[in-house]
């Protein structure tokens, strides 16, 4: 089962999920996780922690827990799984986030009315398809990687591309139309 820490710790679904329930086949099949779905933790102690996401790499003979909200892109959709895993963890994202929850007193929460007024900005297809595939390259690279440092050069490297990529063009449309 996929929990709450795991959607805030990676980027990724890793392979391995460490915990378990049991459930009816039909409950199994409405909630298993599939090849680009977007886990989103619905309510944290922190606002930053509030609203994390991990993409699914691939299908799951898993399920997601309580605390998590499932997005399943439409077959048509015009946004690509593995960009949104960039565009998710951009400080735009966070920006429309912190925008769209109430005053909150112990835990930070988020509604799924709340979530949907939450814009998504993306670049043509073939922009997507180079972001996302770069950043699952790189953090794929990573789960191999034994050197520290290296690996936090390449975080480095994934915060900047985003930034460059992502934020920054953003920023740009946003105040020419201001």
């Amino acid at each position: 089962m996929a929990d709450v820490k795991t959607v805030i710790r990676h980027t990724f679904l890793p392979d391995a999920l460490s915990s378990s329930v049991e459930l009816s086949e039909a409950e199994f099949e409405k909630y298993r996780i599939k090849a680009g779905d977007i886990l989103i933790n619905r309510t944290s102690e922190t606002i930053a922690e509030l609203a994390c996401c991990c993409i699914a790499a691939h299908d799951y003979n898993a399920v997601y827990g309580g605390y998590l909200k499932r997005l399943r892109p439409l077959p048509d959709s015009p946004v690509s799984p593995f960009y949104m895993a960039a565009y998710l963890n951009s400080h735009i994202y966070r920006l429309e986030v912190e925008n769209n929850i109430p005053a909150c007193t112990t835990r930070a929460n988020i509604s799924t009315e709340r979530l949907s007024r939450i814009h998504i900005y993306y670049p043509e297809s073939d922009m997507q398809k180079i972001l996302g595939d770069t950043i699952f390259s790189v953090r794929q690279f990573q789960k191999e990687c034994q050197d520290s440092r290296l690996s936090d050069l390449l975080n480095r490297f994934i915060r900047l591309l985003i930034e460059q990529f992502i934020t920054y063009p953003i920023l740009q449309t946003q105040q020419k139309e201001e």
